[in-house]
């Protein structure tokens, strides 16, 4: 924690910057390099955002959504901006992917590099924690052995914030806290407002009707049953775009923060 001002870092976890200065230190400390560092952590979301739907869906869809992803005003405006958001973004998808495989070990790498990215990554541990109830519909003991995995990393990063907090005198950035929504009818405001702009700006509000449309054309009109493991995977996005909507509700509010859920919801 100590290792940069806090003023630049914003008491977040540095994983993000030191990648960034490590990539500086390899190449060249110009600012064009700093952009391509930026830029090739967008182009492995979208590769991985890609693999994701050629696996559940084909190569058709795949790339369709690459498509889409690729010319998202949102996704593009951002795509070489040194923000975590986008790296946030591409852990995510790949901690969400690897859990939903039940590749364990995997799950615990990415959750680890997520959490030390930024702090919001406890919204995709939440959606994790809730998909493995889903999954086994009780508190048994497969689910408290998912848990107990999925505690590992965050057992971690909470290690780095005492750090944090015995050489600062803090456990989050004061001006952040200090900027968070307490009152409730607020934070619901501002979910609802991040859902809309999410879900129904830049045209994406024609990408769900005719999601829905095609959806339902291929359940009654053809008979083509939708799998089981879409839709549970469906689902799951469903959960990682709530729970971090709702981490964020409680945050100021910026649009660049919905480019991690953009990858989920496209």
């Amino acid at each position: 924690p100590a290792a940069l001002d806090p003023e630049l870092s914003r008491g977040h976890p540095l994983l993000f910057y030191a990648s960034a200065a490590a990539w500086l230190q390899v190449t060249d400390n110009h600012l064009f390099y700093g952009h391509l560092f930026a830029l090739l952590v967008s182009v492995l979301t979208a590769g991985v955002v890609w693999h994701i739907a050629r696996r559940l869906s084909g190569e058709w869809v795949a790339s369709s959504v690459l498509a889409v992803m690729g010319v998202t005003q949102m996704f593009f405006a951002l795509s070489a901006r040194l923000y975590p958001e986008m790296m946030v973004a591409l852990f995510s998808m790949l901690a969400l992917w690897s859990f939903f495989q039940r590749q364990m070990a995997l799950t615990v790498l990415w959750c680890g590099l997520l959490l030390f990215t930024k702090e919001s990554g406890v919204a995709t541990m939440a959606a994790l924690f809730g998909f493995a109830l889903w999954r086994y519909g009780r508190l048994s003991r497969a689910f408290w052995k998912d848990a107990a995995v999925l505690s590992l990393p965050i057992l971690v990063v909470l290690a780095w914030f005492y750090w944090q907090y015995a050489v600062r005198g803090w456990w989050l950035f004061p001006e952040h806290t200090g900027m968070m929504v307490r009152d409730a009818g607020k934070v619901l405001g501002n979910f609802f407002q991040q859902f809309w702009t999410l879900v129904f700006n830049d045209g994406r509000s024609v990408l769900l009707v005719s999601a829905l449309l095609a959806a339902g054309w291929q359940k009654w009109r053809r008979r083509v049953a939708i799998r089981p493991e879409l839709l549970q995977f469906i689902g799951l996005m469903w959960l990682f775009i709530v729970a971090y909507l709702a981490f964020t509700a409680v945050n100021f509010q910026t649009e660049r923060y919905l480019v991690v859920p953009l990858a989920a919801f496209v």
